[in-house]
């Protein structure tokens, strides 16, 4: 039988005594549910808690590394302090005056696809790209001809690459004959659509990223919690 880590954090104000009497409840209430089963994966399968070093670790991965680097299958989880980060977005753009929440719809962090009730879910697409209110005009003109720009070219590159594609695959039957001037032509379009791609798409991203940092700002709080992980036989 093998094993799988398992973990659960806890509030840093806890003291030693209280992340031991926290583990054991997890402990008990994990035996009452998978009863004597000696790979049920849970924390019934380790038997105590050991708290290997005072320090704290910068990283909820280094905490985690550790821990399971030290923990023992079937005897003992162990318990480490770590900085947890949490990161609250203060500033972020508003399209058409409202802010606008991640539905499945942004093509981009600084650019939506604005659906007006008369258009979306009713067969008509009369949909437009918005660039965010916080930018200046000239900035929203480029960025939406060079995001137009770049969504066409990724079309016909990847079009060039499915003709290669089929042709190459047509090959494979024994009707089908080899022309190499066609296959240099259909690689040479594939490579050239690729290329005028890939340098939009470089373009946009650029731009984009660097008003992107400007529309958006967040709030980082690090505070200490407890790590509880081993590995738990399943």
């Amino acid at each position: 039988m093998g094993a799988h880590d398992i973990s659960r954090d806890l509030p840093g104000t806890l003291t030693q005594l209280e992340v031991r009497k926290e583990f054991d409840k997890w402990h008990a209430e994990d035996r009452a549910y998978h009863g004597q089963d000696p790979y049920s994966g849970s924390w019934a399968t380790i038997n105590s808690i050991t708290f290997p070093t005072n320090e704290h670790f910068g990283t909820f991965q280094e905490a985690y590394d550790y821990c399971l680097d030290k923990s023992q299958k079937w005897e003992f989880a162990c318990a480490v302090k770590y900085l947890h980060l949490t990161r609250t977005q203060t500033k972020a753009p508003t399209f058409l005056g409202k802010p606008h929440k991640n539905d499945g719809m942004v093509n981009d962090p600084v650019i939506i696809r604005h659906y007006p009730p008369s258009g979306y879910g009713s067969g008509v697409d009369n949909s437009r790209l918005i660039a965010a209110d916080q930018l200046r005009e000239e900035v929203k003109v480029k960025l939406l001809d060079l995001f137009e720009k770049d969504r066409l070219e990724g079309r016909d590159a990847q079009a060039a690459q499915q003709a290669l594609t089929a042709y190459l695959r047509a090959l494979e039957k024994p009707e089908t004959t080899f022309e190499p001037k066609q296959v240099r032509e259909l690689r040479k379009a594939s490579f050239a659509a690729l290329k005028r791609y890939a340098k939009t798409h470089h373009m946009f991203t650029e731009l984009a990223d660097t008003y992107r940092k400007r529309l958006y700002a967040y709030d980082e709080k690090r505070d200490l919690r407890w790590l509880v992980c081993g590995w738990a036989a399943s």
